[in-house]
Order: structure tokens, then C-alpha cells, then sequence
């Protein structure tokens, strides 16, 4: 960092999406109610799950995705035909997934581990739809959390499809995603919590997690598919998702 470059504070993050320390507690106190009433099933043995091929697994994740959002059907199909997907080796000691915003000229480029695990899924489904938020907001600035929105329901979006479809790896997932659950909306909640009091304080990327965790299960669960697609557009702002699930 050089000495003009500006280090992000607590005060430009709420700024950024709009938001005060008073909504933020608000949002941290439902997202620890909600991890602390959600079953516990951690201790519940698994069946050992098959290999995971890559391919079968992306079209997984781009069918659940359009039951997801049926009437995008045709755009989502056609985004994954020219979105790029670059393995990396599973020794490769960097981040396990993340996707590359090209510009709005050219389509968004996923990287992802491939360690032939069903847990690679979700991590597939999550960067899939942080890529199709790209490519549906045309190049419009969404903020992080509304992003991390959009991620969220794409591995809710999986969940629920193997729910349906494959209940061994259903099962598996099932504690890996109510593991996350424990840590971005109880974890990553505490690390906000205890930031809010200082507008100074250094921007950390976790703060994203335990709001947009809370806001994507609570839209999953209005069933709304129209308005998830207006996040994925970035025509709402935090507030309003917010203000919508109050109805």
C-alpha cells in the first residue's frame, strides 16, 4: 500500500451498501436466532459418496440454478456455454474457488479446485452464481453483500435439487452447508458485531457473509423467484432485499 492509497474503514462499508450499525444488529441478532434454532446433525453418519465427476456436477449446479429461476431457463443455460471454467490443481496451495469479473464486454471466468468431492459443489454453485450475477447486472456495480446474496442462493439452489435427486450427497452437503451456516452467521457475525462501534475500523471481507447468509436463506424461503432475480440484476439495494422479506 502506497501512502495515497485509502485503507477502507467499517464507516465506507456501511456507506457503500447504505446501511447503519442499527440495521446491521438488527440483522446479526435474526441471523444468531436462526443459526441457534437450526438442527445440529453434524454427529449423523454419512454414506460414503461416490466420485464426483466435474462435468455432471457443473450441469447439476446450472439445473439447479434454473429450477431456481425457471424463467431465466434460457439465459442461464446460454451464460454457462460462454462463462469460462479453469481447474486448478487440488495441491495448489491458493484460494479453493473464485470468479474473475472480465468486464462488461466479455463473460466472467471461473476457478475452482477440482478434488473430485461432493463438497466441490457447492463451491461450484456458489462462484456459478456469483458469475451469472455478473453477467445478469450488465456491468452495473453491486455491492459485496448483495453479491455474496446472490452466491449464497445459488448453493441453497443446489441443496435443494439434490434433495431431490441424489439423497447420499443431499446428506453430505447438508452438514457442510449447516457448518457454514454456523460460520458466517455466528462467527463472521461476532467479527461485525464487535466492529460496529468503530467507524475506523479496518475493512475486513467476512463482514459480507453474515448478512448475506441471513438474507439469502430468508428469500429461499419466500419462494419468490422473480425477486431473487431482481438481486441477481442488482436492482436492489441491502435495505431494500431487506424490506421486501418483511411482507
Amino acid at each position: 500500500m502506497t501512502g495515497e492509497e485509502k485503507r477502507h474503514t467499517l464507516a465506507d462499508w456501511l456507506a457503500l451498501h447504505e446501511i447503519d450499525p442499527p440495521f446491521c444488529r438488527h440483522i446479526l441478532r435474526a441471523a444468531a436466532e436462526e443459526a441457534a434454532g437450526a438442527p445440529n446433525d453434524q454427529a449423523e453418519p454419512v454414506r460414503e459418496e461416490p466420485a464426483l465427476d466435474p462435468e455432471r456436477a457443473w450441469l447439476s449446479v446450472v439445473e439447479a440454478m434454473c429450477n431456481c429461476l425457471p424463467a431465466q431457463r434460457r439465459f442461464i443455460e446460454e451464460s454457462f456455454e460462454k462463462i469460462s471454467r479453469k481447474p486448478v490443481s487440488s495441491a495448489n496451495p491458493a484460494r479453493r474457488a473464485l470468479t474473475l469479473d472480465n468486464g462488461s464486454t466479455s463473460y466472467p471466468t471461473i476457478i475452482y479446485t477440482d478434488r473430485g468431492k461432493s463438497s466441490d459443489m457447492l463451491l461450484m454453485a456458489h462462484e456459478f452464481a456469483h458469475a451469472l450475477q455478473i453477467v445478469a447486472s450488465g456491468g452495473k456495480f453491486v455491492p459485496p453483500v448483495a453479491r455474496e446474496v446472490c452466491a449464497f442462493i445459488g448453493e441453497a439452489a443446489l441443496l435443494s435439487r439434490l434433495r431431490q435427486t441424489d439423497d447420499i450427497r443431499y446428506a453430505g452437503l447438508r452438514q457442510v452447508w449447516r457448518r457454514d451456516d454456523r460460520k458466517y452467521l455466528i462467527s463472521d457475525g461476532r467479527d461485525l458485531e464487535s466492529a460496529l462501534d468503530n467507524p475506523d475500523s479496518a475493512y475486513r471481507y467476512n463482514w459480507n457473509y453474515p448478512i448475506a447468509r441471513h438474507l439469502a436463506n430468508r428469500t429461499c424461503g419466500a419462494h419468490d423467484p422473480q425477486r431473487a432475480w431482481g438481486i441477481f440484476q442488482g436492482s436492489l439495494s441491502v435495505r431494500q432485499i431487506f424490506d421486501s422479506l418483511q411482507d
